[in-house]
This record gives structure tokens, C-alpha cells and sequence, in this order.
């Protein structure tokens, strides 16, 4: 399955080589131009990896690196630093201080760029079940798409499998990617059914609602999958 990438990058003709080499490495690129857009293509959408350029043009490059890393522990990100910089080396270091994966400067090598992601994904992917998907009423294991739900007096590794349709699957892997952010239901009609979706928000609180009879000891005094008035839903990672 071909993976998501979101782009940040600032400069149109950089911009459109990065989309042609990674559509041509198999991936689906997605560019924005600033900070801005890239917080609003966040909240909108779950992606595989990011590709920051730290240099953007109102100086919030390394604001942005912090946040993602803050934000999205387990998102891999792969930071670009400025041409011309001084001292390359240490603006490479500087990246990886910001809290990128791994950080290239230019001149950017497009075959090494693509070699760089597919291992940031193969890593990735290859810790996937284990974090960050382990939470205080179980563990969704990613490869299985299936969650692990802890049974009463469980020491962790005990419990029974409970099956997801895919939609609940993915909801509940959109809510765990921001535990304690507010997601609008808009935003999750967004990230989990697709601009195209014609439906309504109550297509989310139905999800919801089946969500909390499967993973909540109390459907109805939810811990994890918690309601916030006037915005829509949020998940608590509580013990």
C-alpha cells in the first residue's frame, strides 16, 4: 500500500522535484508551502512520514520540527537544512537537535532522499505494533488491525482480541496519533473517511459510539474515547 508523505517545503520548483522522485519511488505526496498549512494538513489527515524543510520563509522551520516531534512521537520526519548554509555539519546537527529523524543538506541527492525515507518508513513499520499503540485499555496491534483489549486484573499480558471493522480501525488509530487534542468531527470526517465523503457528522458519532462498546470497561462513563463539548472527541490515555 502506498504511504502518505506530507511535504513542507517552501520553494514551488524544489517543491515539484521532491512530489515527481517520491511519486516515482511509489509513494503519495502531498505539498504545503508553510507552517500554517502544515498544522492544518496534520490535523486533517494521518501520514506516513513528513519531509520538513527547516529553512521556511517565516522562520518557523524549527518551531514546526519541535512541535511534530513533540505532537507525533512516532511520526518519522525527515528534515531538509538551508542551501548555503555555513556550516552544514552543524546545521545537520542542529536538526537532529530539533528532533528529526534524520536531516539531509543540499546539494540533495534525489536517489539518497528516497533511500533515506524508505528506511525512516521500514523502521517505522517495523515497531509499529509496539509504539505508541499501547494505552491504557490495551493495544491495537497495527499488523493484524485488530485491538487488544485488557482484561480485569490483567498484568499487561492477558486479554481478549476484539475485531474492528476498518473504519473503526482507522478512527481509533487517528484519535491514539493525538491523545489529548480535540478533534473536530469535520476533521475526522476528513482523516478517516476522505474529502469525498458525502455523509454527515453523525457518521462519526456512530463510529464512536461502537468504538466505546468494544474498548471502554463503561461505554457509557468512556475513559479513553471522552466527548469535548462544542469541538467533538479527544482520547485520554488513562490507566
Amino acid at each position: 500500500m502506498a504511504a502518505d508523505l506530507l511535504l513542507v517545503v517552501h520553494d514551488h520548483v524544489t517543491a515539484d522535484t521532491l512530489q515527481r522522485h517520491l511519486v516515482q519511488a511509489g509513494w503519495r505526496p502531498c505539498c504545503v508551502p508553510d507552517a500554517r498549512s502544515a498544522a492544518a494538513a496534520m490535523a486533517a489527515h494521518s501520514w506516513a512520514a513528513v519531509l520538513l524543510d527547516l529553512a521556511l520563509p517565516d522562520g518557523q522551520g524549527p518551531a514546526l520540527c519541535r512541535n511534530l516531534r513533540r505532537d507525533a512521537p512516532a511520526l518519522p520526519l525527515l528534515a531538509l537544512v538551508a542551501a548555503g548554509a555555513a556550516d552544514p555539519a552543524a546545521s545537520r546537527v542542529q536538526g537532529l537537535r530539533l528532533g528529526a529523524d534524520d536531516v539531509l543538506a543540499p546539494p540533495v541527492s534525489m536517489p539518497e532522499l528516497v533511500a533515506r525515507m524508505r528506511a525512516l518508513l521500514r523502521r517505522a513499520a517495523a515497531r509499529g505494533p509496539e509504539f505508541p499503540w499501547r494505552f491504557g485499555g490495551g493495544r491495537l496491534d497495527l499488523r493484524r488491525r485488530r485491538l487488544v483489549r485488557s482484561g480485569s486484573g490483567s498484568s499487561g499480558g492477558g486479554g481478549s482480541s476484539v475485531g474492528l471493522t476498518r473504519r473503526e480501525f482507522d478512527l481509533l488509530v487517528c484519535l491514539l496519533t493525538r491523545p489529548g487534542r480535540a478533534w473536530r468531527r469535520s476533521d475526522l470526517l476528513a482523516a478517516v473517511w476522505g474529502s469525498g465523503f458525502d455523509g454527515d457528522s453523525h457518521t462519526v458519532d456512530v463510529h464512536v459510539n461502537r468504538l466505546r462498546a468494544k474498548l471502554e470497561l463503561d461505554p457509557r462513563r468512556p475513559r479513553h474515547i471522552v466527548t469535548v463539548r462544542g469541538e467533538g472527541y479527544r482520547f485520554d490515555d488513562q490507566a
